[in-house]
């Protein structure tokens, strides 16, 4: 602890001191010098060391408080820094957040596109399936009537053998085979059989009707000679009299008619399976009947038929 050297202490220490005359109560006049101050140089010494300790104290209590300054702003320093970070991280995810929703409306708006043209699609595909349905019944239809009107005008008449009459009707005018034949050979293409004979049906007319008579058969036919039919008879007990007394269940019980085993048919081919095999027997002379160019046109013509109905839309656009 260091003492404070005070001029004034002398003084009153003198003052305090009695007087050397014989009455102590009188009054003493202040004197008119001042104290002479003595000085050390061994007090002057302390002084100046505690002076320089006291600089030095200082000195580090401003070191001290510099350092507690500057590590606070360097806590502030990095505080801010952490808040400039989430501000950053914070923009980010927003930003990456909008690119994402950006993504996801560009992905819907893709898919709903896919979708609307996939019902465009399906409805143009339904539309033409449609078209393509409606076009190839005509055509089955046409080709059908064709078909019959054929097998009217030159199948049945070459099969009857120029017999006259059939189902009951005059003789109907038609054209010869071997125009027909010749007409069929000289053209180009086999397609073209259709419109022909189309053309050449126009042409045919029937005379009045007449009562109707005894069918013609076809040459080395036949006719199958089926046996009358007969009803079975019920076979059962027959009841007398005297057996009224019978019970209920007596008189259900009879003679049971054998049941007959089924009898098994050989199997046979279906009629698609053969006409897609393609093989059109044909007989071993080289030169065809009309009945027999007829009957070819005609398996041609249900081989086209089967065909379109095996393809689709596209092969049907070709």
């Amino acid at each position: 602890m260091t003492v404070s050297w005070c001029p004034l202490r002398e003084r009153r220490q003198l003052s305090s001191r009695p007087s050397t005359s014989s009455d102590s109560r009188r009054s003493r006049s202040p004197r008119r010098y001042e104290l002479r101050r003595k000085h050390s140089p061994r007090k002057e010494s302390e002084l100046r060391e505690k002076v320089a300790e006291l600089s030095k104290g200082v000195a580090s209590i401003k070191e001290h408080f510099d350092a507690v300054q500057a590590k606070k702003d360097e806590k502030a320093r990095r505080k801010m820094e952490r808040e400039k970070e989430k501000e950053e991280e914070k923009r980010r995810l927003e930003e990456e957040k909008a690119m994402r929703a950006q993504v996801e409306a560009r992905r819907e708006a893709k898919l709903c596109k896919k979708e609307k043209k996939a019902k465009q699609e399906a409805t143009l595909r339904a539309k033409m399936k449609k078209d393509v349905t409606v076009h190839a019944s005509l055509l089955m239809s046409e080709i059908k009537d064709d078909w019959i009107n054929q097998w009217k005008t030159v199948v049945l008449p070459a099969l009857a053998g120029g017999t006259g009459d059939v189902k009951g009707k005059k003789k109907v005018v038609y054209q010869l085979a071997e125009e027909s034949d010749s007409n069929y050979n000289s053209s180009d293409s086999e397609t073209s059989v259709t419109p022909e004979l189309s053309a050449e049906t126009r042409r045919l007319c029937i005379s009045e009707k007449r009562k109707r008579g005894k069918e013609a058969m076809p040459e080395n036919n036949p006719s199958m000679e089926l046996p009358p039919k007969r009803t079975p008879q019920r076979v059962g007990v027959k009841m007398d009299k005297a057996d009224l007394r019978m019970t209920r269940a007596k008189s259900k019980r009879g003679v049971r008619t054998p049941i007959p085993a089924k009898k098994k048919t050989p199997i046979k081919t279906p009629l698609i399976k053969m006409l897609k095999s393609g093989q059109i027997k044909t007989p071993p002379s080289e030169r065809l009947t009309p009945a027999g160019r007829a009957l070819a046109r005609l398996r041609y013509r249900d081989s086209i038929m089967h065909e379109l109905k095996d393809c689709n839309a596209d092969e049907l656009q070709r």
